[in-house]
């Protein structure tokens, strides 16, 4: 199993920034092919679940880019720095809800990809889950391969999860504290943080997060996720895209990339794994 260094260290290394084009690439981004809708049943909708997860992945990356520009209006604007706070705590909201989305897609293509597709129950990453911490002999169903990727996914997920369902259903609600040139620092009110372990080193202090090592951290552990799923699902069905890497241009890389090798300068300092 990777460590959060090694996932920082790939998608800091597979995110591009030139004048010229800034673009991301790997296994997940040559994962299909449309060509696929032309197979049958089961290809038609792995390529239609791909390609919700390519949507909300540009909707993430659109997210962070719009985050970072409004902190940096912020800066050189001090009548913008509260409107700067509403905007960035609904982001934030938004961040946790399309993370949440793109799980419960990519758990719709693991069920539909294992070795018996019509018994994985997988309408949702937290169902499959569940389905298999109920039987040992659901993850032979699931197959070895496609268990382990969700069974080390599960931990961290289920605190993305927690949070998002605190936002949506339990009036939990985001708050951006200080001012633009500190970051952006931010807490969920209504959680308390102590509960969510995986996450201890991009906290400030032990009530507030930062955001842009928070999101660092997720998007590394996400694009590792997906990566793991896209290779098992071309190996599952022998064919999806050309060979190697595909890319994918998009607006928020640069901030990303950014925010990535803060994240690692911070673990690597204090010998986090």
């Amino acid at each position: 199993m990777k460590s959060d260094i090694e996932k920082l260290e790939w998608l800091v290394s597979h995110i591009q920034v030139s004048p010229a084009r800034t673009f991301l690439s790997g296994p997940l981004l040559n994962a299909y092919d449309p060509m696929w809708y032309c197979g049958g049943k089961r290809e038609r909708f792995l390529c239609g679940e791909f390609r919700s997860i390519f949507q909300d992945i540009w909707g993430l990356l659109t997210l962070i880019h719009r985050i970072e520009w409004m902190r940096r209006l912020a800066l050189k604007d001090e009548n913008a720095r509260e409107l700067w706070r509403s905007y960035t705590a609904a982001d934030i909201n938004s961040f946790h809800t399309e993370t949440r989305s793109i799980f419960d897609y990519s758990a719709r293509i693991i069920g539909c990809s294992g070795k018996k597709p019509n018994q994985a129950r997988a309408e949702s990453f937290s169902e499959l889950v569940g389905w298999l911490g109920e039987n040992p002999g659901n993850a032979e169903r699931l197959g070895p391969a496609l268990s382990q990727i969700v069974q080390s996914a599960a931990p961290w997920f289920s605190e993305i999860r927690a949070i998002r369902n605190q936002i949506v259903h339990h009036g939990a609600f985001t708050l951006v504290f200080a001012e633009p040139d500190k970051g952006i620092l931010f807490q969920i009110h209504g959680l308390d943080p102590s509960e969510y372990l995986s996450f201890k080193p991009v906290m400030f202090n032990e009530h507030v997060a930062d955001f842009q090592l928070y999101c660092a951290l997720v998007m590394a552990r996400l694009f590792h996720f997906l990566n793991q799923v896209a290779v098992e699902v071309k190996r599952v069905f022998g064919k999806g895209g050309f060979p190697g890497d595909g890319t994918m241009e998009s607006i928020g890389l640069d901030n990303l990339k950014c925010w990535s090798e803060r994240l690692l300068l911070a673990l690597k300092a204090i010998g986090e794994p």
